[in-house]
């Protein structure tokens, strides 16, 4: 088989499956995924302009979802961990505690590290986005 070949029924069977199951636009009518599950939407725009605030050198500890954003830096915590880093920030929408969800441990760190007034400071607070910045020890 020609490689010319071979590249257009990968292109054909790609075009094909994401026709049935989505999600481009012109997807099949009730597919199963369809891209409004992938377009930005409003809190999209707050964590960047979160993501924003975060100097691109700094030691930073993130939630499982916010990480994805900052995973190219040269230290990254997952949250809860602290350790030294110099900013925090986390998105209660998707309350990870490392990387599994779960809503009561994911309040309790936060709520410890907010509290910690002499360590740390909110510099951003929106639509349950949350940036801290280390301000001593």
């Amino acid at each position: 088989m020609r490689l010319e070949t071979l590249a257009l029924l990968v292109l054909v069977a790609s075009l094909a499956g994401n026709y049935f199951m989505g999600p481009l636009p012109f997807s099949l009518p009730g597919a199963k995924y369809n891209g409004k599950l992938y377009a930005a939407n409003g809190h999209d725009t707050v964590l960047n302009q979160a993501v924003k605030l975060i100097p691109k050198d700094a030691v930073i500890t993130v939630n499982n979802n916010v990480g994805s954003h900052l995973s190219a830096r040269r230290r990254v915590y997952v949250f809860p961990y602290v350790g030294d880093a110099q900013y925090v920030i986390v998105d209660e929408t998707r309350p990870f505690w490392y990387d599994q969800i779960n809503v009561k441990l994911h309040k309790e760190a936060l709520g410890a590290i907010v509290a910690d007034t002499s360590r740390f400071q909110i510099i951003f607070a929106r639509d349950q986005v949350y940036v801290l910045k280390r301000i001593s020890g």
